[in-house]
C-alpha cells in the first residue's frame, strides 16, 4: 500500500516539474522588439496549421501498415514528431509574447487609460499559459501511446491577440481628415 502512495507522489512530482518547466519556458521566451504593423498579419496567418496534423494517428497507422517497418522505427517517428511539435509550441509562445509586448507598448503610448485592456491581456495570458501546460500534459500522454494534442485553442488565442493588436493600431492612428 505504501508503494502505491510513493508511486503516486512521484508521478505528481513529475507532472508538477513539467508544468513548472513549461511555465518558466513561457515566461523566459520574451520578445525583444514588438511586432511592427506590417509584420503582424503575415507573421501568424497559417503558420501553425501544420501543427494540427503533426501528431495525427493516421500517419502512424499508414507507417505501421507498411511492410518491413520495425517497432523501433515507429517509436523514433513518434518521438521526432513530438520534438517538432514542441518546437512549434516554442515558436507559438514566442510569437504570443511578441504580440503581448506590442500591445503593452501601444497601451503605454495611448492617451487614455486602458486598464480594461490590461485586465483582458492578463486573463488571455493566463488562458494561454494553461493551454501550453495542457498541451505538454497531452504530449506526455502521447509519449505513453495515449491520444493526441489539440492546439486549436492556442492558435485561436494567438490570432485573437493579433486581431486585438491590429484594432489597437487602427484606433491609435490619427484620423486623416
Amino acid at each position: 500500500m505504501t508503494a502505491i502512495y510513493v508511486m503516486v507522489a512521484l508521478i505528481c512530482l513529475m507532472i508538477a516539474a513539467g508544468f513548472v518547466g513549461v511555465f518558466r519556458k513561457f515566461l523566459a521566451g520574451g520578445c525583444a522588439t514588438p511586432v511592427s504593423g506590417e509584420a503582424a498579419p503575415e507573421m501568424f496567418t497559417g503558420r501553425y496549421h501544420p501543427m494540427e496534423r503533426l501528431l495525427d494517428p493516421q500517419d502512424l497507422q499508414f507507417l505501421a501498415a507498411q511492410p518491413g517497418v520495425a517497432a523501433g522505427t515507429i517509436r523514433r517517428f513518434r518521438a521526432s514528431r513530438r520534438r517538432l511539435f514542441r518546437q512549434y509550441l516554442a515558436c507559438l509562445s514566442k510569437d504570443y509574447n511578441c504580440l503581448c509586448a506590442s500591445i503593452k507598448a501601444l497601451m503605454a503610448e495611448a492617451a487614455e487609460d486602458r486598464s480594461d485592456l490590461a485586465n483582458l491581456l492578463l486573463q488571455n495570458r493566463l488562458r494561454f499559459t494553461l493551454g501550453l501546460m495542457r498541451a505538454e500534459y497531452h504530449l506526455a500522454l502521447h509519449a505513453a501511446g495515449i491520444g493526441t494534442v489539440d492546439v486549436r485553442h492556442l492558435i485561436d488565442a494567438l490570432n485573437g491577440m493579433r486581431l486585438e493588436l491590429n484594432s489597437l493600431r487602427m484606433a491609435s492612428m490619427p484620423s486623416a481628415a
